[in-house]
């Protein structure tokens, strides 16, 4: 059963997608708008804008929501400024914009949770148990995830975050729905130990692959999960010039991090926002940052953005507990 995503949205600070993208493409600094009143008003006009292009019908769809959240402190927080908690909850965001919605999942494991909900959401969908999910990228302060009792609290949106549809294809043809994409697989670990070794990123990255019926060769696009100047990203690469290694010069290789503000909740989706785009545009943006320090065996965009036919496209999210998702997209089915 082929995976379709068939709508996605965001916001950050530079504004909604399609101001995200632009100046994720031009590398221009994230902050370039004022923040709404509240952080929860970023998530329900993403979600609210989503269900819409994707056509919900929430009076008969079984519709399912996935929040996936990181472990940071708001922007808010670290600068000093008051959080209305309670109009910020990934409940009381959700269900604002979509009232009907009776099912909610929220996921906290770093940056791969989302790559995770993305898995799980496809799971649910060749299952049977929805006719869509909503897969929601965000984040969370660190330090208000729990009570002083000792209980959990729901956690708080974070400064913007990302949102993708998922249905099957064939729901999305009998509905007459645009498809921006394929989920063509999904390679998921939990590793602990292994979560940026090299050998580990390259094994999880076969599987991922092997999931979706592709072949190393085949793949022309990698959004890479790490920023170029860190220690993750060598490791990173190093696991990339593993697996691409008998296909030189290989996929191009980019990364969003440091384009954004430390979002490791919502990064994951902003990333599969960018390959959705270069998948339909044919145009890939160059890494966000310096180039490495050290050099590295990638096809790495740097500079200007590079046209280039894409038709399968790799997202990478790394999660320094140990966990990690692949999600290997297409311009079609396979």
């Amino acid at each position: 059963m082929s995976i379709v995503i068939t709508a996605c949205e965001q916001s950050t600070w530079a504004g909604d997608g399609q101001a995200t993208i632009a100046a994720i493409f031009e590398g221009r600094p994230s902050r370039s708008s004022a923040p709404p009143a509240l952080p929860g008003l970023w998530l329900t006009r993403c979600v609210r804008v989503a269900a819409d292009r994707a056509g919900l019908d929430l009076s008969s769809d079984r519709v399912m929501v996935i929040a996936s959240c990181g472990l940071r402190d708001l922007i808010e927080d670290e600068a000093g400024e008051e959080v209305h908690a309670a109009e910020a909850r990934f409940a009381t965001a959700v269900h604002d914009a979509l009232p009907q919605i009776r099912t909610a999942v929220t996921i906290t494991a770093e940056r791969a949770a989302t790559g995770g909900s993305i898995a799980l959401a496809c799971e649910l969908l060749q299952l049977g148990q929805a006719d869509a999910v909503v897969v929601i990228g965000c984040d969370t302060p660190a330090g208000a995830a729990r009570s002083t009792t000792g209980g959990h609290l729901p956690p708080i949106l974070g400064p913007g975050g990302a949102v993708v549809v998922l249905t099957t294809r064939a729901a999305a043809r009998s509905l007459g729905r645009h498809v921006l994409g394929h989920v063509l697989g999904v390679g998921l670990s939990a590793d602990v130990p292994t979560a940026f070794d090299p050998a580990a990123i390259a094994s999880t990255i076969s599987v991922a692959h092997l999931r979706a019926g592709v072949d190393p060769a085949e793949v022309d696009l990698v959004v890479a999960d790490s920023p170029t100047t860190s220690l993750d990203f060598r490791h990173e690469a190093s696991g990339l010039a593993r697996v691409f290694a008998e296909n030189q010069p290989g996929p191009l290789v980019t990364t969003i991090a440091g384009a954004l503000d430390q979002t490791p909740g919502g990064a994951p989706l902003h990333s599969v926002a960018v390959a959705l785009h270069s998948l339909q545009s044919g145009w890939v943006p160059p890494a966000a940052g310096p180039p490495p320090v050290t050099a590295t065996k990638i096809n790495l965009v740097l500079g200007t953005p590079s046209e280039r036919t894409v038709r399968i496209a790799q997202v990478n999210a790394l999660g320094a507990a140990g966990t990690s998702a692949f999600v290997v997209l297409g311009s079609r089915a396979r």
